[in-house]
This record gives structure tokens, C-alpha cells and sequence, in this order.
């Protein structure tokens, strides 16, 4: 009986439009949309990211800080707070209504940072947070946006982020080049299973959002 010829297994095309289109749609809004907004100065506070206006002000849902000489000015009745640079590089003296409040370096981490109640008094952050009623900004925040110096919206975690959008890239514009990095496949030239294929295509739906997912929370 004559027998069926055998059937190779499937190749990915070497050049696919969709997969291109899809890359450079992706770059596009990473460098034009995403990066921007990440670097959007402004202040983290208790009422959310208050991103700045104008210079000095920042602002958002009705809450306004403006920034002048080295002195935050507060809604909501706060007395306003000041900064200044002492003799020593790098350290500052903060006060309120003339009181001293703190004389010291930028809390360089979230143990050293305090809170700042509503009547001047300073408190260790618990758990990280602002209390409610104190003033919507910590020590070591309130010091640089004195001195004209804000944060940025992103505070860091983009490393999984890009590591998922990245292998979802490579991934998807040369599909064998995983398979192939594989010290497993070393000098073979046999292609991926079906099984391969179908897991490929459900991660190049995956990837995305797990990417996504982590660039978002990124600017929270």
C-alpha cells in the first residue's frame, strides 16, 4: 500500500505585517503616551497625585499646593510650611508659623520619614501612610517640593513591565527565536509542536496585559 507522505510541521512566516504593526503601535505609545506621563512632575500626596499646572502649583479634584520662596501653602486651613537650606550642604530647617519643626537631612528612607499632624507635631508613618487630618505631604516630600524639586508621577517598578512587553516583542516577530535559544533544540532543525504554537499564541495575548498591569500600577 502506498504510504502518505510525511507532513512537516508548520513554519512561522518570516515576515508577518501584523506582528510588525502591532511592535511599533506598541513603541508608539510607550514613547509618546506612557513615558510622558510617567515623567509628569507633580507631588504624591494624601489625596492622590496632584500634578503640577503651573509652576509652583500643583493641582487636582479641587486640591491646590502652591510652592513660593521656599514656602508650601496648604488647603483645607493647613498653616502654610517652609524650608530653608542650613549652613551644612544637604540639610534643611522646616518651620511653621515661626516654630522649628524639623532641622535635619531628607529622611533618605521610609523609616527615617515622619508624617506631619495638623498642629505642627512630627510622627513616624504607619505603615507607610499618611494619617488622616495632618498634612497631605511627609518630611521628606515636602523638603524638595520646597526647594522648587517635585517628584514624578511613575516611582519606579518598570523592570517587569518592559521584561514582559519585551519577550511579548521578540516573541512576537520571530516566533522560532525562543525555541531556538533553547540549549534543548542546540543545532536542530526541527520546528516547534502544534502544543508550542498554541501556547505562543495564547502568551502573545497574555504578555500584553501582564505588561500593562505592571506599567499602570507603576504610576499609582
Amino acid at each position: 500500500m502506498p504510504t502518505k507522505p510525511k507532513t512537516r510541521p508548520k513554519t512561522a512566516k518570516a515576515f508577518r505585517p501584523g506582528a510588525v504593526i502591532a511592535a511599533v503601535i506598541a513603541l508608539l505609545l510607550v514613547t509618546f503616551l506612557y513615558f510622558p506621563l510617567y515623567n509628569q512632575p507633580g507631588v504624591h500626596t494624601a489625596a492622590g497625585f496632584l500634578p503640577e499646572t503651573e509652576p509652583g502649583v500643583y493641582s487636582a479634584g479641587g486640591v491646590t499646593l502652591a510652592v513660593s520662596d521656599g514656602t508650601v501653602s496648604f488647603p483645607g486651613g493647613l498653616s502654610p510650611l517652609s524650608a530653608a537650606p542650613m549652613e551644612q550642604a544637604g540639610y534643611y530647617t522646616v518651620t511653621r508659623d515661626g516654630d522649628v519643626l524639623y532641622s535635619g537631612p531628607i529622611p533618605a528612607s521610609e523609616a527615617e520619614d515622619r508624617a506631619i499632624a495638623a498642629d505642627g507635631t512630627l510622627s513616624p508613618l504607619t505603615d507607610g501612610t499618611l494619617p488622616a487630618g495632618g498634612y497631605p505631604v511627609s518630611l521628606s516630600q515636602l523638603i524638595p517640593l520646597s526647594q522648587g524639586t517635585p517628584e514624578t508621577r511613575g516611582r519606579g517598578g518598570l523592570t517587569a513591565g518592559f521584561a514582559a512587553l519585551l519577550i511579548w516583542a521578540v516573541d512576537l516577530l520571530f516566533p522560532n527565536f525562543f525555541f531556538r535559544a533553547d540549549p534543548r533544540n542546540a543545532g536542530s532543525r526541527s520546528a516547534p509542536a502544534a502544543g508550542y504554537r498554541r501556547v505562543q499564541r495564547a502568551l502573545w495575548l497574555i504578555l500584553p496585559l501582564v505588561s500593562a498591569c505592571f506599567l499602570l500600577a507603576a504610576l499609582l
